[in-house]
């Protein structure tokens, strides 16, 4: 099967070789079928079963899609149609169980669906190689692959799929808890991948609190391969970010591989919560460079007065006068150089001083935002949100103050 980049491909074998949790996508247009770990079924009628639901399931609405056959097994499908960089079909992660099924539990349902009384020591073998996982596990095996195809999901896609259906057995149900976590992790995600894409030093510091994916039942035997799997998963939002910030494509996809390769060789958490603050540091660095490249004469004084004056109110027409411009000359070519509308980056470079500020004094909020040429404490709230996804004083209980 030819992919249409090369990371269509490469999220299937992240997605395995963090997970270990069968994989394959499945293109309707020559009916092929590219597989990762798959276990294979000893007759063809569990194929057929697997096939045809999953089928009907891609039919309705939804990107996300939870599968039950009658033989106990458990699929998650996703629709491809709204990935651009695969071709039409979907990518299947399974089957698993949700529970140990003894003799007995298989041979009833081989009965109920009149394929045999005697179940065989190959289908028995089958069983015992399919992964038991429960439904916190398969909410992170989702976030996982839909965070390697994609940066625009949120927890809900995954949420409703899972509302739809009873789950076998029901204690397995998501709890109040876990939908929760889930909202908390997906909004430390967005402020983090916010503050990288603006090429904020501060992401790095939200590392210690960014646990963005559940730890799955098996982590808490074996934690590091639980925070490799989580750091993978990491690795390639951040690389998509850099990308978005400006960072050739290239260059961001190859530094992200040297990093996959880097965390499967690392055996201690210690090591890998390290190589992790690296990481992000050297992306921050790519992306930073994006925003220091050569000015034009004219660009390079206005920056220079910008930053030069973030205490005080500062305005287009005013910075104008200042470089002896017309107000919509500087703001066309400031656009052009810079790819921000100027008042955008203004905003943008006082937000940098303002969260430093935040920190390190213990002035009211009002008093800051007056420091920094703010003169309407709502207006300064509206601003710190629009640009940080937090209000001020939300900002400082996140960081303890």
């Amino acid at each position: 099967m030819e992919m249409k980049t090369d990371h269509s491909l490469r999220a299937l074998f992240t997605f395995y070789y963090s997970t270990r949790v069968p994989i394959y996508f499945f293109e309707y247009a020559n009916q092929n079928k590219t597989s990762l770990g798959e276990i294979p079924a000893p007759f063809e009628r569990l194929y057929q079963e697997e096939r045809q639901l999953i089928l009907e399931k891609m039919k309705q609405k939804g990107r996300v899609h939870h599968v039950t056959d009658a033989f106990h097994r458990h699929f998650l499908a996703i629709n491809t149609e709204t990935f651009a960089s695969f071709p039409t079909g979907y990518v299947c992660i399974g089957p698993f169980l949700y529970n140990e099924l003894n003799n007995q539990d298989i041979q009833e349902a081989f009965q109920r669906q009149r394929e045999s009384i005697y179940v065989s020591r190959k289908v028995l073998a089958y069983y015992s190689q399919l992964p038991v996982v429960h439904t916190k596990q398969v909410l992170y095996y989702g976030q996982v692959l839909l965070a390697l195809l994609t940066t625009d999901w949120d927890t809900s896609i995954l949420d409703q799929t899972f509302d739809q259906f009873t789950f076998f057995p029901k204690k397995t149900e998501p709890s109040q808890e876990d939908t929760k976590f889930l909202s908390q992790a997906f909004q430390l995600e967005q402020e983090f991948l916010h503050k990288l894409r603006q090429g904020d030093p501060s992401a790095i510091d939200d590392l210690s609190h960014a646990k963005y994916y559940p730890t799955p039942t098996y982590g808490k035997d074996n934690m590091v391969r639980s925070y490799k799997n989580r750091l993978i998963a990491t690795v390639t939002l951040v690389a998509r970010t850099a990308i978005e910030a400006g960072v050739n494509e290239t260059e961001s996809l190859s530094i992200s591989y040297y990093y996959i390769n880097e965390i499967e060789q690392k055996e201690k958490v210690e090591d890998l919560m390290h190589l992790e603050k690296v990481m992000v540091h050297d992306y921050l660095s790519k992306i930073q460079k994006q925003e220091q490249h050569d000015h034009t004469p004219l660009m390079q004084a206005c920056l220079e007065s910008i930053q030069a004056n973030l205490h005080k109110p500062i305005t287009i027409e005013r910075m104008a006068k200042e470089l002896g411009v017309r107000s919509e000359h500087l703001s066309n070519l400031f656009k052009k150089e810079i790819g921000l509308s100027l008042q955008q980056y203004i905003h943008r470079q006082k937000m940098k001083e303002v969260k430093k500020a935040l920190l390190h004094q213990k002035d009211s909020i009002l008093s800051v935002a007056e420091q920094y040429g703010y003169k309407s404490g709502s207006h300064f709230s509206r601003i710190f949100k629009k640009y940080e996804g937090v209000s001020p004083s939300n900002y400082r209980k996140q960081n303890g103050l």
